[in-house]
């Protein structure tokens, strides 16, 4: 027995009654249903991730406006954008060093000074707490030394002149008085650097022990204050007299029979 339909638009979306006498959904209507409910959910996928792109600019816009926190330990030996960002700030401070981003004996020593005068620990190295007092680390706020007397009296970046300077106390090795002068060595190593190598960085000695111009022989090695590590660093005329004169500090001119 067919149905009355009472309205003409329930006939539409309800559809005619099935052999069983149910009501039963008309085929077009469970097609717009089916596309509303598509439509639905792609408008609910397009907000999220709207506001997923919104949020992520956001924290980028924060991230770019905040320094970060760097965790790279400089030290003698490293280069780069970042040690250039340490010798300039330091340089402002009233430092006497080159701004060339390569950390070199001065930049070492500079540093050891900032440290000791803010309270840091004292190892020339150049890490987080060092970069934040400088205020080159997020959070940092760079501090004047508390002695300000011995910064401009900092030595340039040890260089072997061309000629021994008119005041040189030096007749045998002029060339590398004052960078042996730098690390602390006495006027005594004129001779020892003469006996030991002729003046020459790149000398090994006949048993193969010894290199460079102090030759310092290999079981002192590694020194990482100086940044040597293999034989090869001591042809290095700064790390050999770096190395010379902590030996020196630490037991005299015995290691060279003097």
């Amino acid at each position: 027995m067919s149905r009355v339909w009472s309205d003409p638009d329930e006939r539409f979306w309800r559809g005619p009654d099935n052999e069983s006498g149910d009501r039963i959904i008309h085929p077009i209507s469970a097609l717009i249903l089916a596309i509303l409910a598509i439509l639905v959910l792609f408008w609910i996928v397009i907000e999220y991730e709207g506001e997923s792109s919104a949020e992520a600019a956001s924290q980028k816009l924060v991230t770019n406006q905040v320094p970060q926190v760097s965790t790279q330990m400089m030290r003698l030996g490293s280069s780069g954008e970042t040690v250039e960002q340490v010798q300039s700030k330091l340089s402002s401070f009233g430092y006497t060093l080159a701004v060339d981003g390569q950390y070199g004996p001065v930049t070492t020593k500079v540093v050891t000074h900032w440290q000791r005068a803010n309270g840091l620990i004292v190892d020339g190295i150049t890490g987080p707490q060092t970069l934040a007092s400088l205020g080159i680390a997020a959070g940092g706020v760079a501090t004047q030394p508390a002695v300000r007397g011995e910064q401009t009296q900092v030595a340039p970046e040890p260089a072997a002149p061309a000629s021994a300077p008119a005041s040189s106390t030096w007749t045998r090795c002029p060339q590398w008085e004052s960078t042996a002068k730098f690390f602390g060595l006495p006027d005594r190593f004129d001779y020892i650097i003469h006996r030991e190598s002729r003046c020459n960085p790149g000398v090994t000695s006949r048993t193969g022990c010894c290199h460079g111009l102090a030759q310092i022989h290999r079981i002192h090695l590694p020194k990482p204050e100086c940044d040597a590590y293999t034989e090869s660093d001591l042809f290095d005329p700064a790390k050999n007299l770096c190395v010379a004169s902590v030996i020196y500090k630490q037991s005299g001119m015995s290691p060279w029979a003097l």
